[in-house]
């Protein structure tokens, strides 16, 4: 009986030692995946119609942290995820990104706390709002 009132009361100190997180896999863009937004125009020049994705919505509305995992879902032949630099996302740049994607199904884990930076590189895409900015923080210890 001491020896297993003795190894529980070992659990109990030691349990605090150890943390433990839970990642999330997170779709971009949820059931629209990663695509363009695009604007339908009346014969008048007004707006009928606009389809896609907020991604400046889209990602204030989740909580990134280390281990995550983002998946861009896309039509590889109109689209392709570039990971690129702060200046090349505000400037809509895609000549020399970090990595490029281009498989339709991309997993990327978020392996850092910092800023991460997506866009489509195809002629115009990115200056339509398809890039996405975010925001990773440490793993969230339980």
């Amino acid at each position: 009986m001491a020896l297993s009132n003795n190894f529980l009361l070992l659990i109990v100190l030691l349990l605090p030692l150890f943390q433990f997180s839970i990642a999330t896999d997170y779709i971009v863009g949820d059931t629209e995946g990663w695509i363009s937004i695009s604007t339908v125009f009346d014969y008048d020049g007004s707006i009928s119609a606009t389809s896609g994705v907020d991604y400046k919505d889209w990602v204030s509305k989740k909580s990134f942290h280390v281990g995550d995992t983002i998946e861009f879902q896309y039509e590889d032949l109109f689209d392709n995820v570039m990971q690129v630099t702060e200046e090349a996302f505000n400037q809509c740049n895609p000549t020399s990104p970090i990595a490029t994607y281009t498989t339709g199904s991309d997993k990327i884990v978020l392996e850092k706390a910092e800023h991460y930076y997506f866009l489509c590189g195809f002629p115009g895409h990115c200056q339509a709002g398809q890039k996405l900015d975010i925001l990773v923080k440490p793993a969230e210890a339980f």
